[in-house]
């Protein structure tokens, strides 16, 4: 054990290293904890035949690093902050006063998706630029944007089914 710990010591600047390279400066412990497990896995696995063990033990811990950081970057956890990023951006916004009246399934739909189609439509903007503008996930927007279509197109289909 104490023979780990000694590893993980004197490559300590080596983990450090793969964080400040990947560009991570948020929750910087919790990388660090990641390297030094990554470590000891490439200390347990390194083989002396193979080359050097400075260069392996960095690509395993810049692999492990990227790994979890893909992990940690998770579509529900982006869905979440739209929302919120939404509706704080809806206050801030002036109200934007349709210059066509809405169909009456415009009232059923959520805050946030009115304003979705408001930028859209009124604002003539795509996804891109609404994402841009209001400074949101574009790949958040584009889920976002599907789930609303479909959603809206159930309303209607519900709608037609009533009428006849």
């Amino acid at each position: 054990m104490q023979e780990i710990e000694q590893i993980i010591l004197d490559h300590e600047e080596l983990i450090k290293k793969a964080i400040f390279k990947l560009k991570i400066y948020r929750d910087f412990e919790e990388y660090m904890q990641v390297g030094r497990i990554a470590l000891w896995k490439a200390a347990k696995s390194f083989d002396k035949t193979k080359g050097e063990f400075a260069m392996f033990a960095y690509m395993t811990v810049k692999y492990a690093i990227t790994r979890e950081l893909s992990r940690s970057i998770d579509v529900s956890e982006n869905e979440i902050s739209v929302e919120e990023e939404v509706y704080s951006n809806v206050e801030q916004q002036p109200a934007i006063q349709p210059c066509l009246e809405w169909p009456e399934w415009f009232s059923k739909l959520k805050e946030d998706e009115q304003f979705l189609l408001k930028a859209l439509f009124l604002e003539d903007l795509n996804l891109k630029e609404v994402a841009d503008k209001y400074g949101l996930p574009y790949e958040a927007l584009k889920k976002r944007r599907q789930r609303l279509f479909t959603k809206i197109r159930k309303i209607v289909e519900q709608r037609k089914g009533e009428t006849y």
